[in-house]
């Protein structure tokens, strides 16, 4: 086959084309930062680095979970703590009550104090937490799960737990649901504490002091499970905060670009574009001489 000038004029605009895709190739790896940014680039690490961030994205959903979690189970402890600080005062008014010195007088004024302490305590564990019932169970919609009626207190929640996910195998409950403590007895022996103060009962107040001791032992249970909650869920974030470090770690390897190499590169196919252009230009007049001669 005959090579004319014309094809040699075409071929030397094709590989200038090409050295010029070439460096644009690289100018746009330098300012994104990335070696792969599609698949065609390099199926293997394109692939891998897709892996690294879904598993980072799903990461970052269950950090999210643990920020709610951590924030819902703190305000938990903190009502439970007052609520236990609210069944200490209630034993010292037992205690005041059961000396022998107290008179009627006296135990009915106790009496007015421990009902001001029900309805402390009540308030406290009818609390909201971001418009969500804190202690209704998973029917956190409820406005106020705990009500009195003459001195006796109801739960109209539910005894069902609330869970987060924090990784594919790993679920938490975050809650004390209200039935919890029902069970523990503190409305019942306030209940009966204020009865037997009014009835001006020392043995009944004595039995009192008793049931307040076990209804404060089971919340200190009851908040000490909360604490622990807590307690897992820093652990499950520190682990999944360096997770997440090393999976960046890892995408950073498989699509990133190396600045020092791409920058070297570049400077190196900007000089054989600087040839290839000056060849070109030699060849394009050579085929002009010879058209006007």
């Amino acid at each position: 086959m005959r090579v004319t000038q014309t094809m040699l004029s075409r071929n030397a605009l094709y590989r200038l084309g090409q050295r010029r895709e070439a460096m644009d190739d690289i100018q746009n790896r330098i300012s994104s930062g990335r070696r792969v940014q599609k698949a065609s680039d390099d199926p293997t690490a394109f692939s891998r680095a897709e892996r690294m961030t879904t598993r980072i994205t799903q990461n970052e959903q269950y950090l999210r979970n643990i920020d709610s979690s951590e924030a819902w189970i703190d305000n938990t402890v903190s009502l439970m703590q007052s609520l236990s600080e609210v069944v200490i005062q209630a034993k010292d008014m037992a205690n005041r009550g059961a000396d022998g010195q107290a008179d009627a007088n006296i135990r009915n004024t106790l009496a007015d104090q421990t009902e001001s302490l029900l309805q402390e305590a009540l308030s406290i564990v009818n609390s909201q937490y971001l418009n969500k019932s804190v202690f209704a169970g998973s029917d956190t919609q409820i406005k106020n799960p705990f009500v009195e009626n003459a001195g006796v207190v109801s739960y109209l929640g539910n005894d069902q737990s609330m869970s987060r996910q924090y990784s594919e195998n790993v679920s938490i409950e975050i809650n004390v649901d209200g039935q919890s403590i029902m069970d523990t007895g503190v409305f019942d022996a306030m209940s009966d504490l204020i009865t037997s103060l009014r009835a001006n009962d020392e043995n009944a107040i004595r039995a009192t002091i008793d049931d307040l001791k076990t209804a404060g032992d089971k919340m200190l249970g009851l908040t000490a499970l909360a604490g622990t909650r807590s307690s897992n869920l820093r652990l499950i974030r520190n682990r999944l905060e360096q997770t997440n470090i090393d999976l960046e770690s890892f995408r950073s390897e498989a699509r990133d670009a190396r600045l020092d190499k791409e920058i070297v590169s570049f400077q190196t196919e900007q000089i054989s574009y600087q040839a290839a252009l000056q060849v070109t230009a030699k060849t394009i007049n050579l085929n002009i001489l010879q058209y006007l001669g």
